[in-house]
């Protein structure tokens, strides 16, 4: 592989990490400027619903981020060390499969589970009204 194309691969490379850095960044900021006039639209009696989904939305968002983001980045590190770019790129695109599949593929599995959890969230004195609230706000976590 030439000189050139090197370049260019460690370019894209290092360009696809700032980026994917500043999003992260951008996704934090957008939370914590939405949370507060989301507050006071929803009411304290609507924050319920919410805090209940988010707490499940961080645990399984924790957990499945927890050792793949690290893997492919140890594969990179490697296969960067050796300035093989080319499997550089391939592992990136490789990760960036997985991620999305698994994504996917909890995302539906917590849809088909959303009505028996808010159900169990909320107790069996709650009204089918709030548990539909919240199995709706389930979809809507989990589908995004």
């Amino acid at each position: 592989m030439s000189n050139t194309n090197n370049n260019k691969l460690k370019q894209s490379l290092i360009l696809g990490a700032l980026t994917s850095s500043f999003g992260v960044f951008v996704s934090k900021l957008l939370g914590l400027l939405y949370y507060s006039p989301l507050s006071s639209a929803a009411g304290e009696s609507n924050m319920v619903f919410y805090s209940t989904v988010y707490t499940y939305y961080e645990t399984l968002l924790t957990i499945s981020s927890a050792g793949i983001p690290f893997a492919i980045a140890a594969l990179v590190a490697k296969y960067m060390a050796k300035e093989d770019y080319k499997t550089t790129l391939l592992v990136k695109k490789l990760g960036i499969s997985i991620t999305m599949v698994l994504s996917f593929l909890v995302a539906f599995g917590f849809i088909f589970v959303s009505t028996p959890l808010a159900r169990q969230s909320l107790g069996s004195s709650a009204p089918i009204q709030d548990i539909n609230n919240l199995r709706i706000l389930f979809n809507i976590f989990f589908s995004c």
